[in-house]
């Protein structure tokens, strides 16, 4: 065991009062994340709160419950704050202030951008996603090898995580440990893959359904079909009763055209804020897209938020795209 994790383990240990945070608009790998780290640390007897500023959860994440286990409360005092899979403190949004109160810290991530922005940092770049690292580092604690072991549950968070994040292991960043490490938590768990994928992927509601139909409606093609922009308002989410949330996993559709290399999702959120999700096949680094806004990411997805009006907007996505061709 190195000394950084002999020294999480300690944290751990020596803490009673312990927030565990994610990132902004928490996708799968955030929700897997803090869902389980949660879960573990109650069962070590530890009082846990858990925190994420997200408005609106993905439709496919409904089903883990997330809303009912997080906590609004900030006026408490903690002893140990773990953020995950946040690569920068302002990501950590409105709680950022109650992980800087903590006594300790924490920042266990994947993300090759993370700013070490904690007093202890885990940071494995470039990592198919939180949840991988989150099992290997677990794998290494001496209370593991003394007897503790993953619940049906924390297993299952850890799936899903590591399913969103690699995109059903379909981008470059999944490697053969990914799948090892998916295999050990189906052998430990004695989970159903069927039972994690069938609410992930292959269950919508009519919302979601109206979603899509309105993204395919509008997204534009450039470039000889090599780029694609999707755009939806606002007021177009809500004159059929849904919220920007259902579109994170549009790009997925836009991305299987064949001649597509890059696209972009851009969505209104009531407040007036542009969320973009950026995505590309290969090699083609649509971080670099992200970073132009000050937003970040992965390789082939990453993400940033802007101001402005609509076709403003497009604009300007639309010559980050064209710029890595």
């Amino acid at each position: 065991m190195n000394k950084i994790v002999e020294e999480i383990e300690r944290s751990i240990n020596d803490s009673s009062v312990i927030g565990v945070f994610g990132h902004q608009n928490a996708d799968g790998d955030a929700v897997g994340s803090i869902m389980m780290m949660a879960s573990f640390l109650r069962g070590l007897g530890k009082k846990v709160y858990v925190y994420t500023d997200t408005p609106f959860f993905p439709e496919n994440l409904k089903f883990l419950n997330v809303e009912q286990n997080l906590d609004e409360d900030v006026d408490v005092q903690i002893d140990l704050a773990i953020a995950l899979d946040t690569a920068t403190f302002d990501r950590l949004g409105i709680y950022s202030t109650l992980f800087a109160s903590a006594k300790n810290s924490i920042n266990i991530d994947h993300h090759s951008d993370n700013t070490k922005y904690a007093k202890i940092n885990y940071v494995i770049g470039g990592a198919s996603s939180n949840c991988e690292i989150l099992f290997d580092l677990l794998s290494q604690f001496c209370m593991f090898k003394n007897g503790i072991h993953l619940t049906k549950v924390e297993c299952m968070y850890l799936l899903v995580g590591i399913l969103t994040d690699s995109g059903r292991f379909k981008y470059s960043s999944t490697t053969a440990n990914t799948f090892y490490v998916a295999g050990k938590l189906l052998e430990l768990s004695g989970l159903n893959i069927n039972d994690i994928i069938t609410p992930l992927y292959d269950e919508i509601s009519i919302n979601k359904f109206n979603v899509n139909k309105l993204a395919f409606n509008n997204t534009i093609f450039y470039e000889g079909n090599k780029l694609a922009v999707t755009l939806i308002t606002n007021s177009e989410y809500i004159d059929i009763g849904a919220d920007y949330s259902y579109a994170k996993d549009v790009s997925q559709y836009i991305l299987a055209v064949k001649s597509i290399i890059a696209c972009a999702i851009i969505s209104e959120d009531p407040k007036g804020n542009f969320h973009i999700s950026f995505r590309s096949k290969g090699d083609v680094d649509i971080s670099k897209c992200a970073a132009v806004f000050g937003g970040g990411g992965h390789k082939n997805a990453s993400g940033c938020r802007l101001r402005g009006n609509p076709e403003e907007v497009r604009n300007k996505v639309l010559k980050a795209l064209r710029n890595i061709l």
